[in-house]
């Protein structure tokens, strides 16, 4: 019994080795060449969530679990890490700052980052009635 630990435990090793140097597929390098928008729009049409996009923002219409879905998915699929989650004031809201356009009323940002992307996405909301947006850093 001694003398198989030593093979199986090579064995196991061995085929450890090769599944973790396994190459990527051509579907992973198709991915991997999006840009973050692409991706975005790739995972919305999966979730049947709509992108109205203008120079600055990404609105997300859609209902509101499938939304929430394609985020989590997103954020999962293309490896982004949460970097920072805050609440924005209207008074935070300058003329220099980007992003000024997006609040009327308090938003929660969530920003993330990957490969040196970084995405945000806001939730503004008013009483239950709440808007979606998305800014591609």
């Amino acid at each position: 019994m001694k003398n198989l630990k030593f093979p199986v435990l090579l064995f196991v090793a061995i085929t450890t080795f090769f599944i973790a140097c396994e190459e990527k597929t051509d579907i992973d390098l198709e991915y991997e060449n999006l840009t973050t928008i692409e991706k975005l729009r790739l995972e919305a049409k999966e979730f049947n969530v709509t992108l109205e996009e203008d120079d600055s923002f990404i609105q997300l219409k859609g209902d509101v679990e499938a939304i929430q879905g394609m985020k989590s998915v997103f954020l999962e699929k293309y490896n982004f890490k949460l970097v920072e989650n805050v609440e924005v004031s209207k008074s935070s809201f300058t003329s220099e700052n980007p992003d000024s356009r997006v609040a009327s009323e308090p938003c929660d940002v969530w920003v993330y980052e990957s490969n040196g992307s970084e995405i945000r996405f806001y939730s503004c909301c008013r009483g239950d009635k709440c808007v979606y947006l998305t800014v591609i850093v």
